[in-house]
């Protein structure tokens, strides 16, 4: 699943300073930020963009239970850029579980514009240009309701548990205990300056 996640930046000085990358402005250093709803963010934008900061990620409803096959996302590494040149610096792919064995079925395919500009920058008009392709939706025969219910059986103990349906022989349940958090794997809210930075490690 993936949600629409609007941060709002409290800055201790009177307006942060305006750039060009406003209003998609990453939040300064000086900035606290926490999630805020959709119509507080408008009203944020109409006064000063640079607050707010708006962005995509992967949400899993059932993070622990289904941890390890349904795995998580994270930045692209180096080696990663190296072995598929389509993936680009910014790109967050599978690391493991379903979401990197279904890696390209989910991704999709960005979009693409090349236009031309005059000497003053002003776009003049396209030259080329590639439609975005959503990424695919993957249907399995899990069951995350039994999944919570099997996770939370083993209690402290360590252990896995896997349910098959009798008649069909499909995977219902893959538990495994200790897990772990998908969310705190794929959850990112880094510094502009740590993220330039990672990028260009890997470039």
């Amino acid at each position: 699943m993936t949600r629409s996640l609007i941060t709002c930046g409290h800055s201790s000085r009177s307006r942060p300073k305006r750039t060009r990358r406003s209003p998609l402005q990453k939040l300064s250093h000086c900035m606290t930020r926490e999630p805020i709803a959709r119509p507080q963010a408008l009203k944020l934008m109409a006064d000063d963009p640079s607050q707010v900061r708006y962005e995509l990620r992967r949400l899993y409803r059932w993070p622990r239970s289904l941890a390890h096959v349904i795995g998580y996302t994270s930045p692209v590494s180096k080696q990663e850029l190296v072995d598929n040149d389509e993936l680009k610096v910014t790109d967050w792919i599978g690391k493991m579980g379903l979401e990197k064995y279904a890696q390209p079925q989910l991704i999709g395919r960005n979009g693409c514009q090349v236009y031309e500009i005059d000497t003053m920058g002003s776009k003049q008009r396209v030259l080329q240009q590639s439609l975005p392709e959503p990424g695919q939706n993957l249907a399995t025969s899990l069951d995350p309701y039994l999944s919570q219910v099997a996770f939370e059986a083993l209690g402290q103990n360590q252990g896995s548990v896997v349910i098959l349906d009798a008649r069909s022989g499909q995977i219902l349940s893959l538990v495994n205990k200790p897990s772990f958090d998908s969310n705190d794997l794929s959850f990112s809210l880094a510094e502009e300056k740590l993220e330039k930075q990672r990028q260009q490690n890997i470039q």
